[in-house]
């Protein structure tokens, strides 16, 4: 066992083990080499984050601009769209359904059939 761990045990049987995950928490550094987190944004980027995706910006230059992962863009845009700041992004698949469903009414309004 690492000495985390060791020291983890020792917490949680003490003070039980909520306590013991927030005292983790403490312990551990966070990771800045990407991955998935909204941790690290300062407010003038959260705010041209916000501007961008209202102007409509993709990914990817939000990314480029921001210098932000899009790993770290989509955690702090599900951040944001909790709390109602911005719209909750429209999930792939239901683009995907969406378009069908529009293509297949087009082609019922003028006649056309799929074989």
């Amino acid at each position: 066992m690492t000495n985390y761990a060791t020291e983890f045990c020792a917490v949680e049987r003490k003070q039980g083990f909520d306590e013991a995950c927030t005292w983790m928490q403490k312990k551990l550094k966070p990771e800045t080499a990407g991955g998935e987190s909204d941790h690290f944004w300062s407010e003038p980027q959260t705010k041209a984050l916000i501007t961008m995706l209202s102007d409509g910006y993709g990914i990817d230059e939000i990314s480029a601009t921001l210098g932000k992962t899009i790993q770290q863009i989509y955690a702090k845009r599900r951040l944001l769209a909790s709390n109602g700041v911005v719209s909750k992004p429209v999930p792939p698949s239901e683009i995907k359904n969406s378009a069908r469903v529009n293509l297949l009414s087009w082609l019922n309004k003028v006649k056309i059939t799929l074989n």
